[in-house]
């Protein structure tokens, strides 16, 4: 349901700051929070500015969360409209 849709939301925000800060850390200061925090503009298509440094492996990071978050949140969109239409 909605539920898993919101954890799964979640951990792809944390999994990503996490791999943006594994691959990159020097453009996030090794930093957890910078590194959060621009997973969550991401993934909520607020186009923030790409961190000065970013390699290839970020870019591409970038990329796939570009797809897989708004993705994630239309998903819970749904299983939220599902579970209120009841």
């Amino acid at each position: 349901g909605y539920v898993r849709a919101l954890f799964v939301l979640f951990l792809l925000v944390l999994l990503f700051a996490g791999l943006y800060l594994w691959s990159d850390s020097a453009a996030f200061s090794d930093r957890f929070s910078e590194s959060l925090l621009f997973s969550i503009q991401v993934t909520t298509l607020q186009r923030p500015s790409v961190p000065v440094g970013f390699t290839l492996m970020g870019r591409w990071l970038h990329t796939a969360q570009m797809v897989l978050g708004p993705l994630q949140i239309a998903l819970f969109a749904l299983a939220l409209r599902m579970r209120l239409k009841r």
